[in-house]
């Protein structure tokens, strides 16, 4: 729906790429004192666009194709130690039904 909307909208040029960002995570409170930080909400816009329910994620729509790309944060592995499975950009493809995944840290490059 939100392809085809636009593409019907003339003043936006032709060859155009949505761009959305996700909700962040929002770390620890300070002075808090325990591992739990404040419950993470997903921006709304983003999650409706790609259902996306993880922070830190990116998410585009190349209006002449059609294609949804997501952008998902380079985890260290440190990260599985206390949050388990780090999943894969397949993992992430197949869960989100987008047509590619790259990491955050490749955006700026990739839709040059």
């Amino acid at each position: 729906r939100l392809v085809d909307r636009l593409n019907k909208n003339k003043n936006i040029p032709k060859g155009s790429v949505v761009l959305l960002q996700g909700g962040g995570d929002q770390g620890v409170c300070e002075g808090d004192s325990s591992d739990v930080g404040p419950v993470f909400r997903q921006e709304s816009y983003f999650h409706w666009t790609f259902g996306v329910l993880e922070p830190d994620y990116f998410g585009a729509v190349d209006l002449a194709t059609g294609r949804s790309i997501l952008y998902m944060p380079r985890l260290l592995e440190d990260y599985a130690i206390i949050m388990g499975h780090i999943p894969t950009a397949q993992e992430i493809a197949e869960r989100y039904r987008v047509d590619e995944v790259r990491y955050v840290d490749e955006l700026p490059d990739h839709l040059r």
